[in-house]
C-alpha cells in the first residue's frame, strides 16, 4: 500500500495508538498493525469503518486514489 506511511502518520499525529484503533474496531492490534503497514490490504468493510470513525476516504484506502480525508468545506 503506497499510503501506509501517510496513514500511520495520520494516527501518530493525532495520538491514536494501534491499540485504540483495534479497540474501536473490535479487532486485534496485530491486525491493525498489518493494515497500517500495508501488509494486509483494506477490504470494503474496514475501509468503511475507518471512514465512519476517522473520516478517511474508503477509495483512498482501497485504491490509493483521490483525497485521503473528508472535505472540510
Amino acid at each position: 500500500m503506497a499510503n501506509a506511511k501517510e496513514l500511520a502518520d495520520f494516527f501518530k499525529n493525532k495520538g491514536i495508538t494501534q491499540e485504540m484503533i483495534a479497540e474501536k474496531l473490535g479487532v486485534s492490534q496485530q491486525y491493525v498493525s498489518r493494515l497500517l503497514s500495508g501488509k494486509t490490504a483494506f477490504g470494503k468493510k474496514q475501509a468503511r469503518r475507518f471512514y465512519e470513525n476517522w473520516g478517511i476516504q474508503p477509495a483512498w484506502l482501497l485504491t490509493g486514489d483521490g483525497p485521503d480525508r473528508k472535505s472540510t468545506r
